[in-house]
């Protein structure tokens, strides 16, 4: 943990990438009673909807929709780890990367992956993002009604996703005038990792 904690915070690159990742159950329940508590402990919600297209050269695509309207403003990323992502225990996935934009590409795409994402600010050092996903095969002649399905409804039926995600991203270097904050507060620290982990374990025990 050390180690990848140490790169995150020297590292010079801005889109470097620090988060935890969580295994929950997928349910209704599960969804609207964490949602709520996310609500209540945030200071701000954003709703991101997303499909991401993924090449066989480990590329990706990324579509961003807003009340199911596509933006047109794809991004093109190749991810690349920085460290071996660390288990801390068997439900908490700690990993950190960077996510490099790339010029468009036309390779062979090996998977769509439709993503709907509360967003939840937290404080100035991380965010809990609550991700539904649902696996889209490229050829499906009916990829308009599964996308309208997933992005339209004004209820979110948990159903139609494959998987409820947790994750909480840390986000200091994307703070302004960083280098000017005192260390404490453009830095990450194991109790930061911490306070992370317990805040995720006590929304689940409640629910």
């Amino acid at each position: 943990m050390n180690r990848i904690i140490a790169i995150y915070n020297t590292s010079n690159i801005e889109d470097v990438e620090m988060e935890l990742s969580y295994s929950v159950p997928k349910s209704q329940e599960m969804y609207n009673r964490l949602r709520t508590h996310f609500t209540n402990i945030s200071t701000t919600m954003e709703i991101v909807q997303h499909i991401d297209v993924y090449f066989t050269d480990n590329t990706r695509r990324t579509m961003i929709f807003i009340n199911g309207v596509n933006q047109k403003t794809d991004l093109f990323i190749k991810k690349k780890l920085l460290a071996k992502p660390l288990w801390i225990n068997p439900k908490t996935k700690m990993k950190i990367c960077v996510e490099a934009p790339v010029a468009p590409m036309n390779g062979t795409i090996k998977m769509l992956r439709a993503k709907l994402r509360l967003r939840f600010i937290i404080d100035d050092k991380f965010d809990v993002e609550m991700d539904l996903a649902r696996s889209i095969n490229p050829t499906d002649p009916n990829m308009k009604s599964i996308k309208d399905s997933l992005f339209g409804a004004k209820d979110i039926d948990v159903g139609i996703f494959d998987e409820l995600k947790i994750e909480t991203e840390f986000k200091v270097h994307k703070l302004p005038n960083r280098e000017e904050l005192p260390l404490d507060k453009k830095n990450v620290s194991i109790d930061d990792i911490q306070r992370s982990i317990a805040l995720i374990n006590n929304a689940i025990e409640l629910v």
